[in-house]
């Protein structure tokens, strides 16, 4: 829910993957290890929060002898006979590889100020947010997503023109970038852009005909509507789409108990707890099963 520093993490004994990456990466220049960041390519992850929608990558730490600008990084316990190992702090399968990509320490910086001001955003804090994004902007030019995120909190801040050219930025330089292109049909019609904006939402429309949350929107849409089959027909195909999401298993929960399948909605339900990214959200989940158990108990 928040990303640490390297102090911290420490001190919490846990954090997101930056978190504990420049965690391990203190602990190594501290030694005189040299470091090589790496973005793990692939494993990209879509989360919600409220109408927030961000993607979320991931990122692990190679320390010993530094990687070239790519390669493929086979994942390892961690074992000192080893001239680099690479840590990663995802649980991966036994003789896993990924491919990665190296990162630039200024990048991971970026990366990290990018992170929190997508949490202040998130939290409504939007003038902290501000600097963050524009901290991140600054320790790295080239990493365009926080382009994004700054325009984000210029939307925020009701100054779209702001926005626009942060966006403009963004796509002049990655012009099939499905965020920037939602982000700017949005912001063009903040303006009265309409005719443009429509053209712009007609191209982030081709790109990603069924975007994230599409189908969870819509069976938002039908729960709320009392249409709870309907409902969970739109969830089971947001589930295909991401497996792994935790609030996916919670309406898939809420529409199997809206259509009086107890044990199909306390199976999501545990679903939801497992995949759960925070101790707020897996406490939140663990109620909610405990609740439908003394249902349940009084029914039988």
């Amino acid at each position: 829910s928040r990303t640490y520093t390297a102090r911290e993490a420490f001190a919490a004994k846990s954090g997101n993957c930056i978190s504990l990456v420049l965690m391990t990466a203190a602990f190594a220049k501290a030694l005189g290890l040299p470091v090589t960041f790496n973005a793990v390519v692939d494993e990209n992850v879509w989360t919600r929060t409220d109408d927030l929608h961000v993607l979320s990558g991931h990122v692990n730490v190679t320390v010993g002898k530094r990687m070239g600008n790519a390669a493929s990084v086979h994942v390892r316990p961690l074992s000192f006979q080893d001239t680099a190992l690479t840590v990663d702090f995802l649980p991966v399968p036994q003789g896993a590889n990924f491919r990665a990509l190296a990162l630039r320490e200024a990048t991971v910086e970026a990366m990290y100020f990018n992170n929190r001001a997508a949490e202040l955003l998130t939290a409504g804090h939007t003038n902290d947010a501000y600097w963050m994004a524009r901290e991140a902007v600054r320790r790295d030019a080239d990493f365009l997503p926080a382009l994004n995120t700054l325009a984000l909190v210029y939307r925020r801040s009701e100054l779209p023109a702001l926005a626009e050219a942060a966006l403009r930025r963004r796509l002049a330089r990655d012009p099939d970038n499905f965020a920037a292109l939602t982000n700017l049909g949005v912001t063009l019609n903040a303006q009265g852009k309409h005719a443009e904006a429509a053209e712009i939402i007609a191209r982030a429309a081709a790109l990603e005909p069924h975007p994230p949350f599409h189908f969870f929107e819509l069976g938002l849409n039908a729960l709320n509507a009392g249409a709870a089959s309907v409902a969970l027909a739109h969830f089971q195909r947001e589930a295909r789409r991401d497996p792994e999401y935790h609030e996916t298993h919670l309406m898939l929960a809420r529409a199997y108990a809206a259509l009086g399948d107890a044990g199909a909605a306390e199976r999501h339900l545990e679903r939801a707890t497992a995949f759960s990214t925070s101790s707020e959200q897996r406490l939140r989940y663990q109620a909610k099963l405990a609740q439908l158990a003394r249902l349940r108990a009084v029914v039988q």
